[in-house]
């Protein structure tokens, strides 16, 4: 899912959510990684598909944490299931 967040410079910044609704509820808490449109072909990079209304790539290696409450997220579009994938499979050799 991807979603815009407020950054402490107060600018609006994409992110795709990776955390499930459900421990985003209780914790009030949400884990993503940032989306840049500043493409680098880091090895780490995700690239949007361009249907979406949100170009750019996402840092899959610069995960986030952020308390939603305090700086409210606003839900941009979903991601296609492939897209899904090959974040799970960038993230995965970073993990333990």
């Amino acid at each position: 899912m991807i979603r815009y967040y407020v950054d402490t410079l107060y600018i609006r910044r994409p992110a795709f959510v990776i955390s499930p609704l459900i421990y985003n509820q209780k914790s009030s808490l949400a884990l993503f990684m940032p989306i840049t449109s500043n493409h680098k072909n880091y090895p780490f990079e995700v690239a949007l598909p361009s249907e979406l209304r949100i170009h750019g790539v996402i840092l899959v290696d610069q995960i986030k944490c952020l308390n939603w409450k305090a700086r409210p997220l606003k839900f941009v579009e979903s991601v296609p299931q492939d897209l899904i994938e090959e974040v799970q499979a960038k993230i995965e050799p970073l993990l333990f």
